[in-house]
C-alpha cells in the first residue's frame, strides 16, 4: 500500500542534528575525517520544546497606474530567515558540537565546563532532522498515525544561550539560532538530482518525509573487504527480523554506497547490517555507506 499524502501534523517527537562534510554526507557527532569502520550518528535531542520552522513568503510586486492597482507579480524569495529551536534542557556535548568547542572535565572530575563559543568566526556547518507525527486523512487509513520527518540538509545551529533563568520560581530553557542554506543531496547519500522531486536547481533547504515509523539515518566509511558490517545504534521497525535479502525499495531499511542505492545482504537480530559492494567485487576503502531506516529508538544491539 502506498504510503499517505494527507494528514494532520502534530507535536514534536525527536530532534536530530550531525555534522556533515563538504559534498553534504552525513558523519554523525564524529565530523568528517572518522577512521574506516567508526558509524557516525546524529545527536538525538530528545528534549525540544520548539523547532517550528516556517518558510518565508515570496517577494510580491503591485502594479498602478491612474489611480488603481492593475496587477501583481511574484519573485521568489530574497532570504530565509532564521529560526529558533528551544530546549527544556541544557546539554553541554550538543552545545560544544554545534560551536566546535569542547567540553572539558579534565581540571576536575566533578566539574564539567563547556562554552557557547561565541566567537568562534564560522561554525560548522550540520544537517538537522525534526521528526513529529502526523495523522492520516486518507481514506482506508483515517486516523492512523505516521510521522512526518522535516529535514535541512545544510544548516547552522548556533548556540544562543539561557533564557527563562536565572529568575525566581522560573523554569529556563536553552536557545539555538537556525540558520538554513540549500543543499543537493540527502544527508545519507542521494542526491535530489537522482530523485523525483523536480526540484528547481536540484536544490533545497528543506524536504519532508512521511513514514510509518520514525526514522534515523547513519554513516560509515568503508574499509577494504569483501563485505562491510553496520551496527545500528536503534533497532529497525516495520518488520520482523531477522530480514534476509532486505529490499531498499520496499523494505524500512534504505542502504546507499557512495549516494547510490543498493540492496543491503541481511539484517540481523540486533539491527546489524551486512554489505556487499554490488558496485564491485568488493570494498576498495573510503565508500561512503549511508543507511536511513525506520526506528523506534530502541537501543541495540
Amino acid at each position: 500500500m502506498a504510503q499517505i499524502k494527507i494528514g494532520d501534523p502534530h507535536g514534536l517527537f525527536r530532534v536530530f542534528v550531525g555534522l556533515i562534510d563538504s559534498s553534504g554526507y552525513q558523519f554523525g557527532t564524529s565530523g568528517p575525517g572518522v577512521v574506516a569502520g567508526t558509524v557516525c550518528s546524529p545527536y538525538n535531542i530528545r528534549f525540544a520544546q520548539n523547532a517550528e520552522i516556517a518558510m518565508p513568503d515570496r517577494t510580491v510586486i503591485d502594479f498602478t497606474g491612474g489611480d488603481i492597482w492593475t496587477g501583481s507579480y511574484v519573485y521568489g524569495i530574497t532570504s530565509l530567515g532564521t529560526f529558533q529551536l528551544t530546549l527544556s534542557t541544557v546539554e553541554a556535548d550538543l552545545i560544544a558540537m554545534l560551536s566546535d568547542s569542547a567540553v572539558d572535565q579534565t581540571q576536575n572530575t566533578r566539574t564539567t565546563v563547556f562554552s557557547d563559543n561565541i566567537m568562534k568566526a564560522t561554525p560548522p556547518q550540520v544537517f538537522m532532522m525534526i521528526v513529529f507525527r502526523i495523522q492520516s486523512k486518507e481514506s482506508g487509513s483515517k486516523g492512523a498515525n505516521k510521522f512526518l520527518t522535516l529535514v535541512m540538509p545544510r544548516v547552522w545551529v548556533t548556540p544562543k544561550g539561557i533564557s527563562g533563568a536565572p529568575a525566581f520560581q522560573a523554569a529556563g530553557t536553552y536557545n539555538f539560532t537556525i540558520v538554513p542554506t540549500v543543499g543537493d543531496r540527502m544527508p545519507w547519500g542521494p542526491l535530489f538530482s537522482a530523485g523525483g522531486m523536480d526540484l528547481e536547481e536540484d536544490e533545497t533547504p528543506v524536504f519532508y518525509m512521511i513514514t510509518d515509523n520514525p526514522v534515523h539515518t547513519v554513516t560509515m566509511i568503508a574499509a577494504a573487504g569483501a563485505t562491510e558490517t553496520v551496527q545500528l545504534p536503534y533497532k529497525v521497525v516495520g518488520a520482523t527480523l531477522p530480514i534476509s535479502s532486505p529490499d531498499s525499495g520496499t523494505d524500512p531499511l534504505q542502504e546507499y554506497i557512495n549516494g547510490t542505492q543498493y540492496d543491503a545482504t541481511s539484517i540481523g537480530a540486533t539491527s546489524l547490517v551486512t554489505t556487499t559492494n554490488l558496485a564491485a567485487a568488493s570494498f576498495t576503502g573510503g565508500e561512503i555507506i549511508g543507511i536511513f531506516y525506520e526506528t523506534d529508538y530502541t537501543p541495540q544491539p
